[in-house]
């Protein structure tokens, strides 16, 4: 079924960018509709030579491929990008080693995220330091929840990724309805217009069936002055349970744009969370389980200063290592006590115009980008993956 948008989840809402198609483009935008038909129009430009691409994603150690192909919508013929999902592109090599996640593969890394989560309640196996990884109360919990996704993409039914990327433009517009431009500041050292959409009282289509309401308040989205690209958004959700009242602030930060031939891509997708703790405790049945993860979060603070006093007697050369896996730990840990869960998503262009990536091998290098001319002597655009990799 369908999602509209803005859809239910939040970071699914996050990345629910785009333009409406029907709007005209100015050279100077004076409205945030202004803003958004600039963001379409420079994206059908980037897309014009592309027909598909395959961007790597990273998060924690772990890659995995994104496939995309370019449709046409709309009477105009909009060119847009859609993410078709893992199982669909990979029928089209039915004869081949599969890359990626298929419904098999899904249930198996469930089935990991499970294990995983069992040796994270069971606690550190030993008091190396090194063991400093396992001191996050709330790792076990996050682990089952991935658990979950990937079971539930095991037996979904994953569509083609069409009616999402229309989804997409749909709340593009509908933003550009309910937004106001309030004129251009600085993100990251790049100026970029500031668009705002308050008091939305907006309930999210898909709520979570634990007796709560989540509902957007509030959305603020900083475009790029000279490219047209997302820099920032930030997203202000109420979660209502009884009388109680929750405030959740989730935001995304796009750096690191690099140009791969006429694509224009952000390597750098920072996501932070504030407040989702607070919202679950209001559950009745979760709070005691988060008064828990408090406890064992106070102890875990004080393992890692024991850890940091041992690492000092070290020899330097191993103190480097160890220092910083500790150090990692500890932010980690003081973040979740304020009530901050952050991530980190890194991307790189694998191929373009080259089909789905059937040979996907895991690596962190991004192709080369090649123009030429077609047989029509049109301009052509390739970009092939990294030498050694295929």
């Amino acid at each position: 079924m369908s999602r509209r948008c803005p859809p239910a989840l939040p970071l699914a809402l996050v990345l629910c960018v785009g333009a409406p198609p029907f709007l005209a483009a100015q050279s100077a935008p004076t409205s945030a509709p202004a803003v958004m038909a600039g963001m379409a129009r420079m994206e059908a430009q980037r897309l014009r030579l592309v027909q598909n691409y395959t961007l790597t994603v990273s998060l924690n150690g772990m890659k995995a491929p994104m496939y995309h192909d370019v449709i046409e919508i709309g009477p105009g013929g909009q060119r847009i990008a859609r993410s078709v999902p893992a199982p669909v592109w990979n029928e089209q090599n039915p004869g081949a080693q599969r890359a990626g996640i298929n419904r098999d593969m899904a249930a198996a890394v469930a089935g990991g995220y499970r294990m995983l989560a069992d040796g994270f309640e069971a606690g550190p196996p030993s008091e190396d330091p090194s063991a400093a990884v396992y001191m996050n109360p709330g790792m076990a919990a996050l682990l089952r929840d991935m658990a979950t996704v990937y079971e539930i993409g095991a037996k979904a039914d994953p569509g083609d990724g069409t009616a999402e990327a229309i989804d997409r433009e749909a709340g593009a517009a509908w933003f550009a309805g309910k937004a106001r431009l309030v004129g251009t500041e600085p993100i990251e050292g790049r100026q970029a217009y500031r668009l705002e959409a308050r008091g939305l009282a907006f309930p999210l289509p898909e709520q979570p069936g634990d007796g709560s309401t989540w509902i957007l308040q509030d959305a603020t989205m900083w475009v790029d002055v000279e490219h047209f690209v997302q820099r920032q958004i930030v997203l202000a959700i109420e979660v209502v349970r009884d009388k109680e009242r929750s405030p959740v602030t989730i935001s995304l930060l796009l750096t690191d744009y690099t140009n791969y031939g006429p694509l224009h891509l952000a390597r750098e997708h920072q996501m932070r969370i504030e407040g989702i703790r607070a919202a679950l405790e209001t559950d009745p049945k979760k709070k005691k389980e988060m008064e828990k993860n408090q406890k064992e979060l106070e102890k875990s603070l004080r393992q890692i200063e024991e850890l940091k006093q041992k690492i000092a007697a070290m020899p330097p050369a191993q103190q480097g290592m160890m220092r910083g896996v500790v150090e990692r730990s500890e932010a980690q840990l003081k973040n979740y006590q304020q009530d901050i869960a952050t991530a980190e998503f890194r991307f790189f262009l694998y191929e373009a115009n080259q089909g789905p990536p059937h040979g996907w091998v895991p690596g962190d290098a991004a192709c080369m980008p090649q123009m030429s001319r077609g047989p029509d002597g049109q301009p052509a655009f390739a970009c092939a993956r990294p030498q050694g990799e295929r």
